[in-house]
Order: C-alpha cells, then structure tokens, then sequence
C-alpha cells in the first residue's frame, strides 16, 4: 500500500525512513498522475518490504514540491537517507 506523505509528516515518512522512499509528487486533477497509479501500487506491493512507496499532493503541500525541484506532475524521485 502506498504511503501518503504530507508536509507535517513528510520529515519523518520520507527524510528520516529507515527504508529508500519512491516519492510521487502527484495531483488529483492530473490525468498522468492517476494513470500511474496502479503501477505504483504494483511497485508497492512488490517491494514493499524493502521500499516505501509515498504519494505528496502538490496542491495540498505547495513548499515540498519546490524545495525538491519537482517542477512537474507527476514526478517520481527516490530518496534514501535523507537526500533525493
């Protein structure tokens, strides 16, 4: 199951996280982002054990996205130990 990361967790569920993250930053009104989707809950379930799969929703936490460069959506980055 995918994780959904906002700003007030996103430290502790993605920069802290014992496990590399697969962040997605993503946006209920792009039609790309809901397409993948279901990939991205596969890669979940699949890897779960070793990988965290998050989703951040750009429209809910504006600051996140520019501070990592995510110009766009949806735009998928891996982060492990802390960095992107």
């Amino acid at each position: 199951m995918r994780v959904p990361s906002q700003y007030d967790s996103f430290e502790t569920e993605v920069l802290k996280s014992d496990k590399p993250v697969l962040l997605e930053f993503r946006a209920e009104w792009s039609g790309p982002s809901k397409s993948l989707a279901p990939l991205l809950d596969e890669v979940a379930r699949e890897y779960g054990e070793r990988l965290t799969v998050a989703s951040l929703d750009i429209d809910q936490n504006p600051l996140t996205p520019e501070q990592h460069n995510a110009r766009s959506v949806p735009t998928l980055m891996m982060f492990k130990g802390g960095t992107d």
